[in-house]
């Protein structure tokens, strides 16, 4: 399973709970090794004051690994694998050092852990094996009664717990993805109203140009004629009226032209829309001021882009900080998108996702290219042409 960042605030609450656990068998621990003469189903002879060191050792060692695989980076996935053996280590020499079920609660605690980062039916597996385990330690080599029924009581709890676990996270998955869906369909919404925006202006020019444009332009032609067949104050008042036409005609064009170049599509609003306060996941966003998007495809394929790295990040890479710089020369608009996830663990695999970002680049003359290394990020670098 992966941990995303919106429900890290349900891991730690989670991991809150099993570090009272933690807390609970180690006040039982100490309880009873510290009781000279007979503990637990053994002699005080056993328990000599090494043993009862090593235990409350053993459960430090546990405490300390179980504290750094709550803090530790999510993406350093073996890390939290070592930890976890380390866990399930102390737990056992726990148990076979002191014979009493306050200890049994450490493997609650470990599989608590262990289903955030490692599959649902893996985590099945353990618990059966570590059952099996508990089992032939209680029978075999404490000799004690009711094994079986023991050991089957801690399976019970542990399925429990991390069923528990699992659908918490998967819930608050679910809603940090519809936070997300959300986030998209803002920015879609600001991205077609700002486009709508921009045709109507388009239109609005092309209108004013083609009428009012070519009405004057007809009426500079005939008082130009005007004045050629006119002498005297009538030609003097014509000749000022054409003057007046042709003034207002070039005023005409000149708001059209600046119409015309002021229709850039304001793609700032939407990406920022998108990217605002996203849960859990630092965002450095650096527009760059001279950035005119005139063309509604190329605004669309940099929106889509983003979305689609915003995901990744969140979903396959467990990225914690994403960087994304768009600029802009006299040819194209360069966009390049890095998180510090977890990279490519090996060869890259072109997923649906990345390529749906490919294929829309392609269809309106950019090029794209992926970059990523493990533990070091994955990096997306877009040129795409002011004009699709």
């Amino acid at each position: 399973m992966q941990i995303t960042h919106d429900n890290r605030f349900t891991v730690r609450l989670m991991n809150f709970g099993g570090l009272l656990i933690w807390i609970a068998v180690g006040i039982g621990l100490w309880g009873t090794v510290s009781i000279w003469g007979k503990v637990g189903y053994a002699s005080n002879d056993y328990y000599s004051l090494p043993v009862r060191a090593s235990i409350l050792g053993f459960h430090l060692l546990f405490g300390v690994s179980y504290l750094f695989g709550c803090f530790i980076n999510s993406q350093r996935f073996y890390s939290r694998i070592v930890l976890s053996i380390i866990q399930l280590f102390s737990a056992f020499a726990i148990t076979s050092l002191l014979n009493t079920n306050v200890a049994m609660a450490l493997f609650v605690q470990f599989i608590s852990q262990v289903v955030f980062y490692i599959r649902f039916k893996w985590c099945m597996l353990i618990i059966l094996i570590l059952t099996i385990a508990l089992y032939l330690l209680l029978e075999f080599y404490w000799g004690r009664g009711q094994a079986l029924s023991t050991a089957g009581l801690i399976a019970v709890f542990m399925f429990f717990i991390t069923v528990s676990n699992y659908y918490a996270v998967e819930e608050s998955s679910a809603k940090e993805l519809l936070e997300i869906s959300n986030r998209e369909l803002l920015a879609t919404q600001i991205l077609l109203t700002e486009t709508t925006r921009q045709s109507e202006r388009i239109r609005i020019a092309r209108n004013i140009h083609d009428l009012v444009g070519h009405h004057l332009t007809a009426l500079s032609i005939n008082l130009e004629i005007a004045s050629h067949l006119t002498e005297g104050k009538a030609k003097e008042q014509i000749d000022q009226a054409h003057s007046i036409s042709t003034l207002l005609l070039s005023d005409v064009r000149q708001a059209v032209s600046e119409i015309r170049d002021n229709e850039k599509i304001n793609l700032a609003d939407s990406l920022y829309s998108l990217v605002n306060k996203l849960p859990k996941l630092n965002v450095e966003m650096r527009i760059d001021e001279d950035l005119a998007v005139r063309d509604a495809k190329i605004a669309d394929v940099i929106l889509r882009c983003v979305q689609e790295s915003l995901t990744n990040a969140l979903k396959h890479a467990n990225a914690s900080e994403i960087k994304m710089d768009i600029k802009m020369n006299e040819s194209d608009i360069m966009v390049l998108i890095k998180d510090n996830g977890i990279g490519v663990t090996d060869s890259l695999k072109i997923g649906n996702g990345l390529t749906g970002m490919r294929e829309r680049v392609e269809s309106v003359g950019g090029a794209i290219s992926f970059d990523g290394c493990k533990q070091q990020g994955f990096a997306i670098d877009i040129s795409l042409p002011i004009s699709g």
